[in-house]
């Protein structure tokens, strides 16, 4: 029995020895980003951001090296440690993807963040999150939107992830039925182990977790599963189912935003040129328009013109990871502080 237990004990420190020396050879030789978790889905199945915690962000490329902390409040919102929400400030909901948030962004450097900074009688919610779709924020608005009181939502469309996810679909008779996404029951096991926090910040660990987004259907969000063939196909029938759903889920947030007694501004970043959006978005971003003008408490900007320097200089207003810097940041900030303050203060 002494021999079992002392063969036990030098099997389990050589199986600690052996994890450490692989530890600080990744760590000298191929090091990992160490990214933590800050992603939760709410009954729906939509991943918000994790709400009042602190979170790690990393990127490790050939040219650039990135380490950023999160801090997220109590709405899944991102949250700026320059600014504290006030109950004596109107609010400003902002929804969008992860070039909203501030995807690889200090918090200064990100365009929520600078407008905060001059309408600073105001509070600035952030509840943006990558991947979103705006049916993603328009079940953030539904869930929410009474809550917050906002008296302006700044609503950046993403438009061509609606039909990457089942949130909403059309019954035969076209009207708009709700729908859930799947919930990662081992996500969300994880998300609650004090273990799993810590071991995530080794890069022995992050390199199995690469491999297991690699593999899983589940760690997509809002995205095309890599190596599947995804439908988006354009024929004229799909075109106009597609045009159909995304008008029902436009005027559902109209209304969403009326019975909340809030209004809406719906935002088009042209961070793509025209000839490479698909047929759909090219053709529902033509209606619009008309959708907002249905109603008087929405209004639609486009700054689509404005963005054409942006996308001619991919290496100057781009990360090497692929989303805005804070270059293309400071432009939309300084775009969007002209056209909002007509729309934020008006009554």
């Amino acid at each position: 029995m002494k021999i079992f237990k002392t063969s036990l004990l030098l099997l389990l420190l050589s199986a600690i020895f052996t994890i450490l020396l692989i530890e600080i050879f990744l760590s000298n030789f191929f090091p990992q980003p160490r990214s933590d978790s800050w992603r939760v889905q709410n009954e729906r199945g939509v991943y918000y951001n994790a709400n009042n915690i602190t979170a790690r962000h990393e990127y490790l490329g050939k040219n650039e090296k990135l380490s950023v902390k999160y801090k997220f409040g109590k709405y899944h919102n991102r949250i700026y440690s320059d600014f504290e929400i006030s109950n004596n400030k109107n609010n400003i909901l902002v929804l969008g993807d992860s070039i909203i948030f501030g995807w690889l962004l200090k918090d200064e450097d990100t365009f929520i963040y600078k407008l905060q900074k001059d309408f600073i009688d105001l509070n600035f919610i952030n509840a943006a999150a990558g991947g979103f779709s705006d049916s993603d924020s328009s079940i953030y608005i539904e869930e929410y939107c009474k809550i917050l009181k906002p008296k302006k939502i700044l609503f950046f469309l993403e438009i061509d992830r609606i039909f990457y996810n089942t949130l909403y679909s059309l019954d035969e008779d076209n009207n708009l039925v709700k729908g859930k996404v799947k919930i990662n029951k081992f996500k969300k096991k994880l998300n609650s182990s004090r273990f799993y926090y810590y071991i995530n910040k080794t890069h022995s660990f992050q390199i199995i977790k690469k491999v297991y987004f690699q593999l899983s259907s589940q760690t997509f969000i809002n995205h095309p599963v890599k190596g599947k063939k995804n439908i988006t196909k354009n024929s004229k029938n799909e075109i106009s189912k597609k045009k159909i759903l995304s008008k029902q889920i436009y005027n559902k947030i109209v209304n969403d935003v009326i019975k909340c007694n809030s209004e809406i501004i719906f935002i088009y970043l042209g961070w793509k040129s025209n000839e490479m959006l698909s047929n759909i978005k090219k053709s529902i971003l033509e209606e619009i328009p008309a959708i907002v003008n249905s109603s008087n408490n929405s209004y639609f900007i486009s700054l689509d013109e404005e963005f054409e320097n942006i996308r001619l200089k991919k290496k100057t207003y781009f990360l090497e990871e692929g989303h805005p810097n804070k270059n293309a940041n400071e432009i939309v900030y300084k775009k969007l502080k002209s056209r909002l303050n007509d729309f934020i203060y008006f009554n």
